[in-house]
């Protein structure tokens, strides 16, 4: 009897009486079955589940198969997407650790994320040397920024990093995930988007980004890379050069989100900066600059945005330095 088989085997026995899951599966059960076809597909490259319950058989088995180094099981899968319900909570680390023990994970993503504990906490502690993982994506209400700062310090690697949070949170703060991925990931970030609908109701700054060495594209508040002091419209003469002076040299996209009626005369200011920064050398490669603004009345319906007055003249200075301008 091969290895695998014999590991999978030891596998069903911790999840209970084999007869009784056996008559599960033969009676649909949707969560036995994907455990089965996972140990019969070697080659499995892409993985997309829905929901993900820490007592069921499939996660059993990819725990067992994560820890069993000598499997041939889930060996080559490189891109994992686990998705739940805006009801239904993940159990944050304790879902995902066992997907990027595997040797060949390239892309990790989870929705709903929720980290309740430390992710220092033994059973949920993420593997120290992360160096295979190049993308991650954490969709949902989130773990705390400190969490999240631990949780990011085992990918070593990173590539891409994506946190999309769903609903306002007092607590978050984009500067510990900043501060993270420059300690771990200066040297190999490329893409980062860090999202969050709690940057219109407070101010947090997430810090400049110059430490990143290679990062070409970022989507992002446009508040988390302005000082607090320098939104106000009296002090444009400061706040120019603010979100320019925080950019690294490399960026070559960048999306900037918010509210247009709170940013509506700030958006031809920092175009200008931009653009001066391009010609000055200090944002040499940006070719490429959106603004994604929303418009709301105070019952939060969406409203015609109010009109640029400027905006062709916007578009060619953005042109004549063969950056493209979407607002």
């Amino acid at each position: 009897m091969s290895t695998d088989m014999l590991l999978f085997q030891d596998a069903l026995r911790e999840m209970g009486e084999v007869e009784e899951w056996i008559e599960d599966m033969e009676a649909g059960n949707e969560d036995l079955i994907i455990a089965v076809l996972l140990t019969l597909l070697p080659e499995l490259r892409t993985l997309r589940v829905k929901e993900l319950p820490l007592n069921g058989v499939t996660f059993g088995v990819i725990q067992y198969i994560a820890e069993y180094k000598s499997t041939t099981m889930l060996s080559e899968l490189e891109e994992v997407e686990i998705l739940y319900d805006d009801d239904v909570e993940s159990n944050g680390t304790l879902v995902i650790r066992p997907f990027a023990i595997l040797p060949w994970m390239k892309k990790l993503s989870c929705s709903n994320f929720k980290q309740d504990w430390s992710p220092y906490a033994a059973e949920s502690r993420m593997p120290l040397q992360m160096w295979n993982i190049s993308e991650l994506t954490i969709t949902g209400n989130g773990p705390s920024s400190k969490n999240l700062f631990e949780i990011l310090g085992g990918f070593k690697a990173l590539k891409r990093f994506a946190y999309l949070e769903l609903a306002a949170s007092q607590d978050f703060d984009p500067f510990w995930i900043r501060a993270a991925l420059v300690a771990y990931a200066r040297h190999s970030l490329e893409h980062l988007i860090i999202q969050s609908p709690g940057a219109y109701k407070g101010q947090r700054c997430m810090g400049n980004l110059r430490g990143f060495e290679r990062l070409r594209t970022l989507e992002t508040e446009y508040k988390f890379l302005v000082e607090p002091d320098h939104c106000d419209v009296m002090y444009t003469a400061k706040y120019r050069h603010t979100v320019a002076n925080a950019l690294p040299r490399t960026l070559q996209e960048l999306v900037l989100c918010g509210n247009g009626f709170d940013l509506h005369d700030q958006v031809g200011p920092s175009i200008h900066s931009l653009v001066e920064a391009k010609i000055n050398g200090h944002l040499a490669s940006l070719n490429k600059l959106e603004y994604r603004l929303f418009y709301t009345d105070s019952n939060g319906d969406d409203v015609e945005p109010p009109v640029f007055e400027d905006f062709d003249n916007l578009v060619a200075t953005c042109k004549s330095q063969c950056i493209t301008l979407t607002i």
